[in-house]
């Protein structure tokens, strides 16, 4: 699967709406392989600049979506165009209603946690992340800490 991507500050971001969004996170949950979905505002496009390992860890996902105006007007002011911004706060209850219709599964990582949550429910997977604000290295050390015990216990 290849998505189109917009650069801005050396960040690629996929010019996705909601329902491509969408559309792709199906793929990528069918393919029952580790994927990377993220989201990212011009906060921390600004982070970037000063923090490499944050460049390289967005670059690194299959999916960075625009999480804010800040985001769609850099995009313009380079002359490319991305076609929505989709927060968590306007996107949650959309994310929530496909993957109930689509029975996938939500996990919520927070920061100060020692493991994830129980899911909503236990069919598929698609693990969400609260905005990359919240993203440190104890975070990403627990995400590689979970995919690696899901893959030895054959979850």
């Amino acid at each position: 699967m290849h998505l189109p991507s917009v650069e801005i500050l050396g960040v690629r971001v996929n010019p996705l709406t909601v329902v491509e969004l969408h559309e792709a996170m199906g793929c990528m949950i069918q393919q029952k392989k580790h994927k990377l979905v993220l989201n990212v505002n011009v906060h921390c496009l600004n982070l970037t600049v000063q923090q490499p390992w944050l460049k390289n860890f967005l670059n690194s996902a299959d999916i960075v979506f625009c999480d804010g105006a800040g985001v769609m007007l850099g995009a313009k002011l380079l002359g490319e165009t991305i076609p929505e911004r989709i927060t968590y706060a306007d996107w949650f209850w959309q994310l929530a209603e496909w993957c109930t219709v689509n029975e996938h599964s939500l996990y919520f990582l927070e920061p100060n946690q020692a493991s994830p949550k129980r899911p909503l429910r236990s069919s598929r997977t698609a693990i969400l992340s609260y905005g990359l604000q919240d993203v440190t290295m104890a975070i990403l050390t627990r995400l590689q800490r979970v995919a690696r015990t899901r893959r030895l216990s054959g979850k």
